[in-house]
C-alpha cells in the first residue's frame, strides 16, 4: 500500500521506459488483486509498454484483464505476446472465447479465428465441447477454423455429432452447387475472368471443408490423406483417393460429395453429376451479378467475391 502511489506515478509517467518498469513491477509482485493498473498499460500507445503489460498479465492472470489482452491480438506487434498470455491463462480463458464465438464482444473475424486455434492448443474436453457447440457458426471463416482445429486435435464424431455434421455437409454441398451454377451461367470471357477466379477459389475452399467434415465423420487420418492426394496433380494418387472415398462413404454422402471432390472437372460437369434436385436453375449473367452484389440471401458474404 505504501508503494502504490509511487507505482501509480510510474504508470502515468511521460517516458515509456518508466511505464514499462511499472508493468514489470506489477508482474513481479504477482498479486491478482493488484491488476487494475494493467488495464491502462495494456492499452498504452507505446508497443513496448503493451508488451511488458502482457508479460505482467501472464503472471497476474486476473479474469478482468482478458478483454484487454484479447484486444492486443489485433495489432501485429503485440499479437504473439497476447497469444502467449492467453495460453498461460489455460482453461480460464475459455469463457472469453465462448463470448467471442457468440459475437458478444465485437471482435473481428481474424481475432476470433486465432482464439479458436488457441482453444485447440488449450485442449481438454471443455475446449472440445466449446468448439462442437459452434461448428455451425454463421461466419464461414470461423466455421472453417473450428473444423480445422478439431481435425488437428484428432477429434472423431460421436453418434450425437453425426446428424449436425451431416447437415453441415449438405449445406456446404448446396453452397458449392450454387457457386458452380454461377460459374456456368456467368460464362468465361475477358470481362468475367476475375469473377470466375473468385468463384473457383470459393469452390476450392468448399471442397476442402468437405474433407474436414468427412475427416470428423470417418477415419480422420485416412480421409485427410485422401484429401491431400485429391488436391495433388498426380493421376495415380487421385485415383487411389477416389477409390478409398468410394469404399468408405455411405451412399448418400457419395452422391453428395464425390462429384465435387473429383479432380479436373469443369463447373458444368460437376453440376451434371450432382442429383437433379440439387442443381440450381439457370439464370442470366445479370441476375447472378445482381444477387452477388445485393447479397440478399446472405450467401455471398465472402469479401473478395463481393469485391
Amino acid at each position: 500500500m505504501t508503494a502504490a502511489p509511487y507505482l501509480e506515478a510510474a504508470q502515468q509517467a511521460p517516458t515509456s521506459a518508466d511505464r514499462v518498469l511499472a508493468a514489470q513491477v506489477i508482474g513481479d509482485v504477482q498479486r491478482p488483486d493488484f491488476y487494475a493498473p494493467l488495464l491502462d498499460l495494456l492499452a498504452d500507445e507505446a508497443v513496448p509498454v503493451r508488451q511488458a503489460a502482457l508479460e505482467a498479465a501472464t503472471q497476474v492472470r486476473h479474469p478482468r484483464l482478458l478483454p484487454a489482452v484479447i484486444g492486443n491480438l489485433r495489432p501485429a506487434a503485440t499479437r504473439t505476446a497476447a497469444l502467449n498470455t492467453l495460453l498461460a491463462y489455460g482453461p480460464a480463458v475459455l469463457p472469453a472465447i465462448a463470448a467471442a464465438l457468440d459475437n458478444h464482444t465485437g471482435h473481428r473475424t481474424g481475432e476470433v479465428r486465432r482464439l479458436v486455434r488457441l482453444c485447440g492448443q488449450i485442449g481438454g474436453s471443455t475446449a472440445i465441447d466449446l468448439l462442437r457447440q459452434h461448428w455451425q457458426h454463421p461466419d464461414s471463416d470461423i466455421q472453417e477454423e473450428i473444423l480445422i482445429t478439431l481435425n488437428r486435435g484428432g477429434y472423431q464424431a460421436t453418434a450425437a455429432d453425426r446428424p449436425p455434421l451431416r447437415h453441415i455437409l449438405q449445406q456446404q454441398a448446396d453452397y458449392a452447387a450454387v457457386l458452380l451454377a454461377a460459374q456456368r451461367d456467368v460464362g468465361p470471357d475477358e470481362s468475367t475472368a476475375m469473377l470466375q477466379g473468385a468463384l473457383q477459389s470459393e469452390v476450392d475452399r468448399v471442397r476442402q471443408r468437405l474433407i474436414y467434415l468427412l475427416a470428423l465423420l470417418y477415419d480422420g487420418q485416412a480421409i485427410q490423406r485422401a484429401g491431400t492426394q485429391l488436391f495433388q496433380k498426380q493421376a495415380g494418387a487421385q485415383a487411389l483417393a477416389l477409390e478409398m472415398l468410394d469404399i468408405t462413404l455411405a451412399n448418400e454422402e457419395k452422391t453428395l460429395v464425390l462429384p465435387l471432390l473429383e479432380p479436373d472437372l469443369t463447373a458444368g460437369e460437376r453440376l451434371q453429376r450432382l442429383p437433379e434436385a440439387q442443381q440450381p436453375p439457370r439464370e442470366s449473367r445479370e441476375a447472378w451479378l445482381a444477387e452477388m452484389i445485393s447479397n440478399g440471401t446472405g450467401m455471398w458474404a465472402e469479401r473478395w467475391l463481393q469485391a
